[in-house]
């Protein structure tokens, strides 16, 4: 009754190898920032790579994202009652409107990082 199409599951895997891919990426750049050992403009360097990465992760996340929705909810509409429809449409509304929170929490996480190498120079 709950079967997802092939391309779902394609997409369900790309879109979790981009999140790992991105995560990782994101901890060995972070690892590579010590403002002990560096000067402050390698720091500033490094925020900076990191800064790009931060948005190009998300980008990408975000652009895998969508066709996996549209998947998803194109096979729930599929499958014919409408109450996982609508829970479908509520998850995407409800974790929306999480990842913008989250996002916005992380980026100002990084407006911190980038005013305390300010402060260094």
């Amino acid at each position: 009754m709950c079967d997802f199409s092939l391309s779902t599951w394609i997409l369900l895997f790309l879109f979790v190898a981009v999140i790992i891919a991105r995560q990782f990426t994101w901890m060995l750049l972070l690892r590579k920032i010590d403002c002990l050992k560096m000067t402050v403009r390698e720091v500033c360097l490094a925020e900076s790579r990191f800064r790009m990465s931060f948005k190009v992760g998300i980008a990408v996340s975000v652009l895998c994202a969508v066709p996996l929705l549209a998947s998803m909810i194109w096979d729930m509409s599929q499958m014919g009652d409408r109450y996982i429809l609508i829970g479908a449409w509520t998850g995407l509304v409800v974790g929306t409107l999480i990842g913008i929170r989250l996002f916005l929490k992380a980026w100002s996480g990084i407006k911190e990082l980038k005013e305390a190498i300010t402060d260094l120079q």
